[in-house]
C-alpha cells in the first residue's frame, strides 16, 4: 500500500502533464478565440487549486509522539 504522500505526489503529478497538455491544445487555437479560452481555463485552474487546499486543510493532521 502505498504512503498518502506518494498518492498525492502521483495526482500532483498528473495534474501538472494534465495541465501542460491542456495548455498545448489552447495555444494553438487563433488569438480571440486562444483568448477566451484561456480565460476559462485559467478559471478552472484556480477553482481545482482552492479545491485541493480545501480538501488538504480538512484533513486531520497526525501527531505521533
Amino acid at each position: 500500500m502505498k504512503s498518502l504522500e506518494e498518492q498525492i505526489s502521483q495526482c500532483m503529478i498528473a495534474d501538472q502533464f494534465w495541465l501542460r497538455k491542456k495548455y498545448a491544445q489552447i495555444a494553438k487555437l487563433s488569438s480571440p478565440e486562444q483568448e477566451e479560452k484561456l480565460k476559462i481555463w485559467h478559471e478552472k485552474v484556480a477553482a481545482s487549486i482552492a479545491k485541493r487546499k480545501h480538501r488538504e486543510n480538512a484533513v486531520p493532521k497526525l501527531d505521533y509522539p
